[in-house]
Parts: C-alpha cells; sequence; structure tokens
C-alpha cells in the first residue's frame, strides 16, 4: 500500500482532474466521442492504487471538471453565483456513485472488478431520469458522449440510454482492470479482456443497423421543415408585450405581439414550403387557441404553402391553462392538438398545468403517422415511446430552448431527440425559439439542422420506419434490471458491514 506525500497528493488531485477534462471533451459541444471509452481510467487507478488517500478526495478533482465543462451552461441560466454552485455540485453528484462503485469492487472482488461501476453509476443516472421530482433535474448522460456515432448509438433501439452508458462504463472498468493485473501480477486480465469484443460487436451490430435504412423513395419520402424565429430575442416583438419576461412559461400577452411573431413564422415558411409536406414552428406561446386571428391566419397559409403547419398556442379548457402543439392541414382544418406533458417549475409558475398520458394520440396524414409533443416532452423518454405504440412514425415538436441566448443548451436538448428517434426508430422535426431546428431520420442521422442564435428556416427529407424497436415494445427493461441487481449488491455490502461491525 502507498502512502501519498503532500507532493503526490498534488499529482493525485492533478491526475484525476485530467481523467474529467477527458470526459469532459467526450460531452456534447467538445464531441470527442472517442475519449469517453477511458476517460475514467486514470481515475479509478488511482483508487486502487492510492488506498491511504480519501477515495472520495481522489475522485473530486474528476467529477467536478467533468461537471463543469459539461454544464457551463448553468451560468447564463442561473447567473454566476449559483451557476457555478451548481456546476460543482452536480460534480459532487457524480462523485457519489464511483466512490460507491470503488467500495462495492473492494468488499466483493472476483467480477465485481468489471461490473461494480457500470452497475452503480447506470442505475443512479437511469432511476435520476425516470423517478418523480428527480427527472427535472438537468444532468448530461454519459450516452450523450456518442450523440454523433450512428454506429453505437443504435443500442438505444435495445435499451435506451442506460445500456450504452453501461457499455461505456464497462469500457473504462476493463481497462483499469486490465493495467492493475499487469502491474501487479504480469498477467492479462482475460475476463476484463472479452468486454473489447463485447464493444466491436455493439459497434458491427449497429453498422448493420444502417445498412437495412430503407431507400429514399419520391413517393414515401417526407419533407419536414422548421422555422427559427429567434422572437425571444427581438427587442421590437418584445416591446409589445404588457409583461416582459424570460425562461419558459411565458406567453405572447397582447395581440399586436402575437400578429408578430406569426409574420415572422409565416414569412419564414413561405421560403421553404415548395420543399415541405410539414412545417414546424417554435414553442413560443403565440396565441390562444380562441384568438380567431391569428387562428384564421395559420389556417389561410396552410391552404395557401399546402403545408402541415404545426403551432404552439394556449388552451383553455375547464379553467385549466395549457401548452398545446396544434396541426392545422392543407386544407386549413385542424388536424389535431397534444398538451404539453413534461412542464417545468417555470411553467407551473405561470399557471400552466401539464397533459397526460391519455392526451397522447396519433394523426393520421398521407405522408404517415404522426404524433406531436411540445418541447421538454421529448426529455421524458416515454412520452416518445407511447407514440410510437401507438402507431406514430414521425414526431414533430415546437421546442424553447432560449435560455438567455444560451449557445450550448440547444446542442444538449436536441440530442435528446436523436435519443428518441433511435430509440424507437421514428422521425423528428423540431421548430425552435433561437434553434437547433432539426429533422432527424429514424436511425438518429441529423439530415438538416439550423444554427443557433439566427433567424431562418431550414428543410430535410428522411424516410420513415415500420419496424418497432425492442425497447418500444419493453421500455425500460435494462434500466430496472441494474437497478434490481445494484440494490441488491447494495443491500448485501450493507448487511456484511453490520454483521463485521
Amino acid at each position: 500500500m502507498i502512502a501519498p506525500t503532500r507532493q503526490t497528493q498534488l499529482k493525485i488531485a492533478m491526475l484525476s482532474a485530467g481523467s474529467g477534462l477527458l470526459m469532459g471533451l467526450s460531452m456534447p459541444g467538445y464531441n470527442q466521442a472517442w475519449l469517453a471509452w477511458f476517460a475514467l481510467v486514470p481515475v479509478l487507478l488511482l483508487c486502487q492504487w492510492y488506498k491511504n488517500i480519501s477515495v472520495r478526495l481522489t475522485i473530486l478533482p474528476a467529477t467536478v471538471v467533468w461537471s463543469v465543462m459539461a454544464h457551463h451552461w448553468f451560468v447564463d441560466i442561473f447567473g454566476s453565483l449559483l451557476g457555478t454552485i451548481l456546476c460543482v455540485a452536480a460534480g459532487v453528484f457524480f462523485s457519489r456513485p464511483i466512490y460507491l462503485a470503488v467500495t462495492l469492487q473492494r468488499h466483493f472482488g472476483g467480477i465485481m472488478r468489471l461490473f461494480a461501476l457500470p452497475l452503480v453509476w447506470c442505475s443512479i443516472e437511469f432511476l435520476r431520469v425516470v423517478l418523480p421530482y428527480l427527472e427535472e433535474i438537468w444532468f448530461v448522460l454519459v450516452a450523450k458522449s456518442q450523440w454523433q456515432q450512428l454506429e453505437i448509438l443504435q443500442i438505444l433501439s435495445l435499451g435506451s440510454f442506460p445500456l450504452l452508458s453501461f457499455i461505456i462504463m464497462l469500457s473504462n472498468a476493463a481497462i483499469a482492470c486490465i493495467i492493475i493485473k499487469a502491474k501487479q501480477q504480469k498477467q492479462f486480465d482475460w475476463q476484463a479482456g472479452l468486454v473489447f469484443p463485447l464493444v466491436l460487436a455493439s459497434w458491427f451490430w449497429g453498422h448493420s443497423q444502417l445498412t437495412s435504412i430503407p431507400a429514399h423513395d419520391p413517393t414515401k419520402d417526407v419533407h419536414i421543415g422548421a422555422t427559427v424565429d429567434l422572437t425571444n430575442q427581438d427587442d421590437a416583438i418584445q416591446s409589445l408585450a404588457n409583461i416582459r419576461s424570460d425562461g419558459e412559461g411565458y406567453w405572447a400577452d397582447t395581440p399586436a405581439m402575437s400578429q408578430a411573431i406569426f409574420n415572422v413564422n409565416a414569412k419564414l415558411t413561405r421560403q421553404i414550403s415548395d420543399n415541405t409536406h410539414f412545417v414546424v414552428w417554435p414553442e413560443n406561446e403565440m396565441a390562444d387557441i380562441n384568438n380567431e386571428a391569428i387562428v384564421r391566419q395559420i389556417k389561410q397559409l396552410a391552404i395557401e404553402t399546402s403545408n402541415y403547419i404545426v403551432a404552439d398556442l394556449i388552451w383553455r379548457e375547464q379553467g385549466e391553462l395549457f401548452d398545446v402543439a396544434v396541426m392545422f392541414g392543407p386544407d386549413g382544418v385542424e388536424v389535431g392538438r397534444s398538451r404539453k406533458i413534461a412542464i417545468t417549475f417555470r411553467e407551473r409558475h405561470f399557471g400552466f398545468s401539464p397533459g397526460s398520458k391519455e392526451d397522447i394520440q396519433v394523426f393520421t396524414t398521407p405522408h404517415g403517422q404522426v404524433g406531436l409533443g411540445v418541447c421538454f416532452d421529448r426529455h421524458r423518454a416515454w412520452i416518445s415511446r407511447a407514440l410510437r405504440q401507438q402507431g406514430a412514425e414521425i414526431i414533430l415538436m415546437p421546442v424553447d430552448d432560449d435560455f438567455k441566448a444560451n449557445a450550448n443548451f440547444p446542442l444538449l436538448h436536441m440530442t435528446d431527440s436523436i435519443f428518441r428517434a433511435v430509440e424507437n426508430r421514428v422521425a423528428y422535426g423540431l421548430g425552435t425559439t433561437s434553434g437547433i431546428s432539426a429533422v432527424i431520420n429514424p436511425y438518429g442521422k441529423v439530415v438538416s439542422a439550423s444554427g443557433v442564435n439566427q433567424r431562418e428556416a431550414i428543410y430535410g427529407t428522411t424516410v420513415t420506419s415500420s419496424q418497432q424497436t425492442l425497447y418500444t415494445r419493453y421500455g425500460d427493461w435494462f434500466g430496472w434490471g441494474i437497478s434490481a441487481i445494484t440494490l441488491y449488491l447494495v443491500i448485501t455490502w450493507l448487511r456484511q458491514r453490520r454483521k463485521k461491525s
């Protein structure tokens, strides 16, 4: 056992921070996806080699650096002080599952040297996303590091993000085990070595899925357009409001403001309408659904452009206020509407109520079965899955990702749509207030995307898929399965520790 000196402790902290730097560089925005497969190896080695120093303190520099790089947009949303505190707090939270994993590794030994980290990390990551209240806390997932790697992303169609995160964490643990055994026993760890064929098999399986993408067929291709209206950042439009505000939950509260927002989106729609079947507008709560003047103009525009137009409006029903996506057909008739289910605390503050699972429905068009949602609905994986189970081939969503013009958050949120597309083999169309508006095919390829913080309209062509994935059929089987195994291991460890004491 090595007793670290003060100088050694400093080196440990620097190496740990370097591990966090590698993982941070793998995250969306930095896009060095390959680093995620071994980024945590340095800190895992430190935890095994320097057992006389606190494991928590060894891990903390890595997780704080990683968190700051992944969540630095917190500063723009919450302010410098609170944003920095939250970045560090997220790093402390990240350190806890790694600490627990190292503890279980030391306690159980054997095969748990490999599986403790992926089991603990991915269980906690999964439960944080699906449990009530915790699901509203936004931390970047390890799986998001692979958002551009289409081959490995196809794993999502089997078990969603916990399965992909599991394989990434298993790779880190395996490399650490191989190095430790080679250094201590001068032997190759064959158990750990078997992880690499698993990773390669996952990649080749994903590649085979991509080769099965249906060929483009002009009679079946779907052409989707979307706008970035940037009205949240337009001082001339915002000055028309009675109460000027920012952040999600506010709405256009004067006829002049509603008209100005319509005018921007109508102009953008006309620029692309010759190339589209659908045009998706942003989540800007531009008018009440009973505002006859605005609704009439949207219907007239749909007729004029021969497009389905999806707009975000306010719906007051039985004393409640809903944020609702409404689709108007090229004949000027409303096709259907869907309430936003995953509302935020700010929207609750402004008086909005959430929709429910019973509100989920799919609408028939000549170009495919269409499901609707709004913004944060794509963050709740079960909503897209429920739409697919009801037959949706295309999901169209108005989105508001404008948090004080932050340029980083829109990319992180768009990756949710990429994941939902692959998980369920559905095409996605997103219209946004500040970017990134996008068209995504059922295999996660972004066929068209806007920039950030620039007013524009985009369009792209996608195929649809009739395949119903394992994930669509059975949901979060993998996430719940590993959570049950991890709970059993933790309970066993606690009981055995209690007996020893």
